[in-house]
């Protein structure tokens, strides 16, 4: 697989997903949102916090990869068993390879921890939206050079040394949860978490994801004047 085409793929599924996202999300009331539907135990809003849990592991850490001084350059991006066995794993659940992995308790969303907890619906998904960006970010810088491509970073579960580019095989819940939700009926009811207050997770910093070697990042548009 060459470069250009992995992370062509990679960004086309994010489009797809951010597409779904807002066909789905945009327009449903705050009620609507908070809603858990009959079988479910997350509501729509959950869902997207989970994502966000689990970005807020890899992202900070991503953006870092992307910041370092070597950086060369290649055309060819080869996967490893393990890498590409990751890739399926967290494919949507009616893909061939897929694996149902249980959230682990911190990256359940915060009702699922303490019931007292209360979530902003339109904080949830600012963070959700501006992580998107870093992510497509990402996607253009790190899977071009094999420096950041092998540089360690902390898997979400268990928390062990993984390659950066491994870590964006496994950190694909945007498109498990698209495929999840698809289908979903999150008809309006009660709002079952009360009112939610203002509070978020400390947002991480988007600045400095394009410092990279300036033939690297001329070659993805980042210097552009």
């Amino acid at each position: 697989m060459t470069t250009a085409q992995y992370i062509e793929g990679r960004l086309g599924e994010l489009a797809q997903h951010k597409q779904h996202f807002e066909r789905l999300f945009y327009f449903l009331e705050e009620e609507e949102l908070f809603f858990i539907p009959e079988g479910e135990q997350w509501s729509a809003i959950e869902c997207i916090e989970h994502i966000n849990n689990v970005n807020e592991v890899y992202l900070g850490q991503l953006t870092k990869v992307c910041q370092l001084d070597q950086a060369s350059q290649t055309q060819d991006l080869p996967l490893s068993w393990f890498q590409r066995k990751a890739y399926q794993w967290m494919s949507p659940l009616n893909k061939p390879g897929a694996m149902k992995v249980p959230a682990p308790k911190a990256l359940q969303p915060r009702r699922m921890r303490d019931e007292k907890l209360k979530i902003s619906a339109q904080k949830v998904m600012e963070n959700f939206i501006s992580d998107l960006g870093q992510i497509e970010r990402i996607l253009r810088i790190i899977p071009e050079s094999p420096e950041l491509r092998k540089t360690k970073v902390i898997s979400a579960l268990p928390p062990v040394r993984i390659k950066a580019l491994t870590a964006l095989q496994l950190n694909r819940s945007t498109h498990r949860t698209s495929s999840r939700t698809s289908g979903t009926n999150f008809k309006r009811g009660p709002i079952t978490q009360g009112v939610p207050t203002t509070q978020s997770r400390p947002h991480i910093s988007h600045e400095g994801c394009i410092k990279k070697t300036p033939s690297l990042c001329e070659a993805r548009g980042f210097f552009s004047g």
